[in-house]
C-alpha cells in the first residue's frame, strides 16, 4: 500500500485523524498540567494516564511526549517516601542478580505475559520477583510459579485498592530495598513506573519496549530501552526522545509439542488436510484499505482443496466464523483466546501471519515447532510486520504485497518439501535469536548497557509525523471507530479521589460541547468495584460447581 491509498488522509501529508487526536491529547495534558499547578498531584496523574491512554490507541502523530513525560517527573518528585508494614529488606548476598519486573496487569492470554515468565525462566543468573501495578485477579499460575521457582516474590500494588501516587512511592521503595535492576514491561499508558521512577536513585531502569507501534510512557524512567527489533529502535531513537537502546528479542523456552497425530484428533482434523493456521487479537485482522486477511485466506482455500484454516484468539467468534463462511464455507475454524495454543501449533502446516498486523509472539512460537511462517511487510509502516525480527532477516517468508503473501502460501501448500526446508530454517533461526544460549547473551548486552544507578532521562529529538504515522491513525479508528477520550477517562475514573468523581459526575449532568459521558459504574470508588468483581467471580465459581454437582 503507498501513501496516497492510505484511507482518511490528505494528499499533502496531513491527516484530520491525526490533528484531531492531536488536539484531544493536548487539551488533555494542559488539563492534568493545571491540576499539578493548583496543588493537586494525585488528579494530575490520574489526567495524565487518560492522556496516554487516549493517545496510545488514538495515534496523535507522537510516539511520546515530552511535556507529559516532564509532567510525571514534577509529579515524581512530591511523593513523600514511605515504608509500610511488610516492607522487603534486602536478603541476604546470594550472588544473583536481583531483577524486579514491574507489570500493569499479568494476563492468562497473549504474549505480553507470556514474554516475562520466560525471562524469568530463561534469566537463571537472576532471582525474579513481580509487581503488578492494577492486578486484582489472582497471577496466572504459570506465571505465579515461573516467580516463586526462580526464588522471588510478588506482590500487587492494587490490593488493597490505593491511588496512583501511593502505589508509585510503594514502587519507587520496593525497588530501592530489594532490587539490582529493573525491568518495565508496563501497559503503554501506564503512569505508576513513570512516577516511581522519575527520580535520581535506586536501581537502573531497563524499558522492555513490547508495544513498540504505539506511543508509550516511561521515556524519563528508563535509563535504557530495550528493543525488540530494530524498527522498534529506529522509533526509539527518531521518535520518542531515547538516546540509550539496544535491541534485546523477544525470550522464547524450549518445548515439546504435543505429537501432531494427537493435537489432530483433539481437534478433528482429518490426516489428509494440509492446515493452516493463524492466531491474533480481532485488532489485528480487520480489513483495512487492499488489507483483508480473511479474503486472502478465502481466495487461497479457494485454489487448495483439501487446506483448512484455524483462526485462534478472536474474542468476537460469531462474527469472524460468519464472514468467513460467507467466503469460504466450511474451509475456516475460528476460535476464541486460548491460554494454551499447543495443539494448534503442533497441527498447523503453514502459519499465516495477520494482515495488517502482525503476531509476532506468535509467528515466533510456531515458527520455532518447524513450521514455515507467511508473513507480510508493508512498506509504509514496516512495524506492523515481523519481517525485521532478526531470526526472519534473511529468509524468505515475508511478501510485500497481497499477491505475492498468496503465492507464498500457494507454494507451501502444494509442497510438503518446502515446507520442511523452510520450517527446518525458521526454526534454527528462531532459536539461535530467541533461546539460550543466544538470548541470554543479548540480555547481558542490555544489561552491560545500564549504569550503575538510575539516571532521569531528559528530553531529545522526537521527530515528525509522516506516512506512517497517517497509516497507524487510519487502522486504529478502522479497529474501533467508537474509540475516544470517555473511554480513557471510564477506564482511569477510579483512581480518583471521591471529590474528583463527583465534579466528573456534575460535570457530565451540565452537558455541552465536549462533556463527558461516563456508565454509572465509572463514579464508583475502585475498592467497591474489586468488592464486586470478586462478588461476581465467586458467584459464577459457585454456581457452575452447583451446575456440575446437579449434572453428575
Amino acid at each position: 500500500m503507498d501513501a496516497a491509498a492510505i484511507p482518511a488522509c490528505a494528499a499533502d501529508g496531513a491527516s484530520p485523524l491525526v490533528d484531531e487526536a492531536r488536539a484531544v491529547f493536548d487539551a488533555t495534558v494542559e488539563r492534568a498540567v493545571r491540576h499539578f499547578e493548583r496543588g493537586s498531584p494525585g488528579e494530575s496523574a490520574v489526567w495524565a494516564q487518560i492522556a496516554a491512554h487516549f493517545a496510545t490507541y488514538r495515534h496523535a502523530g507522537i510516539y511520546a511526549s515530552d511535556a507529559l513525560e516532564a509532567l510525571l517527573v514534577e509529579i515524581a518528585r512530591t511523593l513523600p517516601p514511605i515504608r509500610p508494614a511488610g516492607s522487603r529488606a534486602r536478603p541476604g548476598d546470594s550472588g544473583r542478580r536481583r531483577t524486579l519486573h514491574v507489570m500493569t496487569r499479568a494476563l492468562p492470554v497473549g504474549g505480553h505475559t507470556r514474554a516475562v515468565e520466560r525471562w524469568v525462566r530463561s534469566d537463571e543468573a537472576s532471582v525474579h520477583a513481580l509487581v503488578a501495578t492494577a492486578q486484582t485477579e489472582p497471577l496466572p499460575p504459570w506465571l505465579s510459579r515461573a516467580v516463586r521457582g526462580a526464588g522471588g516474590f510478588y506482590e500487587s500494588l492494587a490490593l488493597p485498592p490505593r491511588d496512583l501516587l501511593w502505589r508509585a512511592s510503594r514502587l519507587r521503595q520496593v525497588a530501592r530495598d530489594w532490587a539490582d535492576v529493573v525491568v518495565l514491561h508496563g501497559h503503554p499508558y501506564d503512569v505508576v513506573p513513570s512516577l516511581a521512577f522519575g527520580v535520581d536513585g535506586g536501581p537502573p531502569v531497563l524499558l522492555f519496549n513490547h508495544s513498540d507501534a504505539t506511543f508509550w510512557l516511561g521515556a524519563r524512567a528508563a535509563d535504557v530501552v530495550a528493543d525488540m527489533r530494530e524498527t522498534g529502535r529506529r522509533l526509539s531513537l527518531e521518535r520518542r526522545g531515547i538516546s540509550r537502546s539496544v535491541v534485546l528479542p523477544i525470550p522464547l523456552v524450549r518445548r515439546e509439542a504435543p505429537p501432531r497425530e494427537e493435537a489432530r484428533r483433539r481437534l478433528q482434523i482429518p490426516e489428509s488436510a494440509t492446515v493452516l493456521l493463524t492466531s491474533g487479537k480481532d485488532f489485528k485482522f480487520v480489513p483495512f484499505g487492499d488489507h483483508d486477511f480473511f479474503a486472502l485466506a478465502a481466495r487461497i482455500l479457494a485454489r487448495r482443496e483439501t487446506a483448512i484454516l484455524l483462526a485462534v484468539g478472536l474474542h468476537d467468534v460469531r462474527r469472524w466464523q460468519s464472514a468467513a463462511d460467507r467466503r469460504a464455507p466450511g474451509r475456516v475454524r475460528v476460535f476464541g483466546p486460548r491460554a494454551e495454543i499447543a495443539d494448534f501449533q503442533a497441527a498447523a502446516d503453514v502459519y499465516l501471519d495477520p494482515m495488517p498486523a502482525t503476531s509476532l509472539t506468535a509467528a515466533l512460537e510456531v515458527g520455532a515447532l518447524g513450521c514455515p511462517v507467511v508473513g507480510f511487510r508493508d512498506p509504509v509502516q514496516p512495524i506492523f510486520s515481523s519481517a525485521d525480527d532478526a531470526a526472519f532477516a534473511g529468509l524468505a517468508g515475508h511478501a510485500r504485497s497481497p499477491a505475492e503473501y498468496e503465492r507464498r502460501a500457494d507454494a507451501l501448500i502444494a509442497s510438503a518439501e518446502l515446507r520442511r526446508s523452510e520450517g527446518s530454517a525458521a526454526a534454527e533461526a528462531i532459536r539461535t535469536v530467541h533461546m539460550s544460549p543466544g538470548w541470554n547473551r543479548a540480555l547481558e548486552c542490555a544489561l552491560d548497557a545500564l549504569p550503575r544507578r538510575h539516571r532521569v532521562a531528559s528530553g531529545g529529538s522526537y521527530g515528525t509525523a509522516g506516512a506512517g504515522d497517517r497509516f497507524l491513525a487510519s487502522f486504529e479508528s478502522a479497529g474501533d471507530p467508537g474509540f475516544g477520550l470517555s473511554s480513557c477517562v471510564a477506564a482511569s475514573s477510579r483512581y480518583f479521589d471521591t471529590r474528583a468523581r463527583a465534579a466528573l459526575f456534575l460535570e457530565g449532568l451540565r452537558g455541552g460541547e465536549g462533556s463527558l459521558h461516563l456508565p454509572a459504574k465509572s463514579h464508583l470508588p475502585e475498592r467497591w468495584l474489586v468488592i464486586g468483581k470478586r462478588f461476581l467471580t465467586t458467584a459464577s465459581s459457585l454456581g457452575r460447581r452447583i451446575s456440575h454437582s446437579a449434572s453428575r
